[in-house]
């Protein structure tokens, strides 16, 4: 599932709730204005919740734009390690692209960043031995991301489409996702409240661990308990009406009168 949230500081309130449901962020930098005000704010928020976090340097393709600055910045202000996955090339102009060849250079500059907390690695380098793939680097670049000692970059302009397949496959590859039980107890977090036509409660929560199935009658909040009466699920095309929830998706539960937002449903995860 896909989540957005605003950037800006007033929003800050919201941006952190929903930052607790998350397994990993992609945090949008501009090549151009650099870290913003509102940067070091979210990051903060990030590592506090232990969330894995993918960098998108934007708009390489604007006048301006200086990858080299911004990845300097990253280490010096905020004291990340960004490892870049790839290459911008022609940044500050139309034509300016994303790049990530699989060449022997490229693997001994990505085995050289990872290297500063993998102590195997590092001794590949001293000892000369061969590089090992680049899905193997990108493996252990994962396990850093997943114990946030490194930050995985990419390069891009949204607006031309540029970098974007290397985000999702990113997403996808290199930041960890959390495990879900879905035989384990019910345990979920409400993240969001909208309201139904008829001025109901929908609540919007990230089920953890086990399932939740319309006509349940869960505990939740100050130990409230009251009956699902709908249920929907999150999916490609909008949410779908289903009669159960399973661990590690998204779902709208119905029916819950007293249900508000940071509620938990069911047992309260172990880290929370």
């Amino acid at each position: 599932n896909l989540i957005d949230t605003p950037g800006h500081p007033d929003f800050i309130a919201e941006v952190e709730r929903i930052l607790s449901v998350l397994d990993a962020a992609v945090l949008v930098v501009s090549a151009v204005e650099g870290i913003q005000p509102q940067t070091p704010l979210l990051m903060r928020a990030l590592q506090r919740m232990d969330v894995p976090t993918l960098l998108f340097i934007n708009k390489i393709d604007r006048a301006g734009a200086n990858t080299a600055r911004v990845i300097a910045d990253l280490r010096r202000r905020l004291a990340l390690n960004p490892i870049p996955l790839g290459n911008a090339s022609d940044e500050g102009t139309r034509g300016a692209h994303y790049e990530s060849p699989d060449t022997d250079d490229a693997r001994a500059a990505l085995c050289a960043a990872i290297a500063e907390n993998d102590e195997e690695l590092y001794q590949i380098l001293v000892e000369d031995r061969p590089l090992p793939s680049l899905a193997g680097l990108r493996e252990r670049l994962a396990q850093q991301a997943g114990t946030l000692t490194a930050q995985p970059v990419v390069f891009g302009s949204a607006l031309m489409g540029v970098g974007v397949n290397a985000v999702l496959d990113a997403v996808a590859t290199i930041v960890p996702a959390a495990e879900a039980d879905t035989n384990a107890a019910l345990s979920a977090r409400v993240f969001k409240i909208e309201r139904t036509r008829d001025g109901a409660k929908s609540a919007l929560a990230r089920i953890y661990s086990g399932q939740v199935a319309v006509r349940d009658q869960p505990v939740y909040g100050d130990r409230h308990e009251g009956r699902v009466t709908q249920v929907r699920v999150y999916a490609p095309g909008g949410p779908a009406s289903a009669q159960v929830a399973h661990a590690g998706q998204i779902a709208a539960l119905s029916g819950l009168a007293e249900i508000r937002v940071g509620d938990f449903i069911g047992q309260r995860p172990p880290n929370a």
